[in-house]
């Protein structure tokens, strides 16, 4: 069984563009009922902390696996990421685990893919976008936004948890940018 970082994973993810389309397909085939992602189980730990297990099947592709993902929203205060897990990659046929990896690079680039898939979907080529969101998030939203040629982005952010201002005016991307 391979272990793969989330160097590893980053140097393995498809360009995002190439996600997007995979998404896609993932999406349709879920609505074709060709593919299998149930409800995700959470459990709670204090300070608005959880964690919810993923698990997913798409026969076509040979693929099963399922990521293990915990939110902890005061980690950024210990120098810690708020999400971090692990997606465990099983045979499709045997079920044997195939690899264990880190779920950091996959989510971030997951999540931007299924959102990419949804603009594609909806928006015209080069329409202006917002969105909310931060930090890594933000920062995967955007390269999925500029592959898929949409440069106007408007990204909300809201006020890191214990300050008192008010979050202020949302950054407008050039180039995939903040200004």
């Amino acid at each position: 069984m391979r272990h793969l970082t989330d160097a590893d994973v980053e140097a393995l993810l498809p360009p995002p563009a190439d996600a997007v389309r995979l998404v896609h397909d993932a999406l349709v085939a879920l609505a074709r009922g060709e593919a299998e992602v149930p409800a995700k189980p959470a459990v709670h730990a204090p300070g608005g902390a959880f964690a919810n297990a993923m698990p997913t099947a798409y026969p076509a592709r040979n693929l099963l696996g399922c990521k293990w993902i915990s939110i902890f929203p005061e980690n950024p205060g210990r120098g810690l990421p708020t999400a971090s897990g692990l997606m465990v990659v099983n045979d499709g046929d045997t079920g044997v685990p195939r690899a264990v990896m880190s779920a950091g690079a996959l989510t971030a680039a997951r999540t931007a893919a299924v959102s990419g898939a949804c603009v594609a979907a909806l928006a015209s080529p080069g329409a202006p976008v917002a969105f909310t969101g931060a930090g890594v998030q933000a920062r995967s939203h955007l390269r999925v936004l500029d592959a898929l040629g949409h440069h106007d982005v408007t990204v909300y952010a809201g006020r890191r948890r214990g300050t008192t201002s008010p979050p202020g005016p949302p950054s407008t991307s050039r180039r995939c940018g903040w200004r």
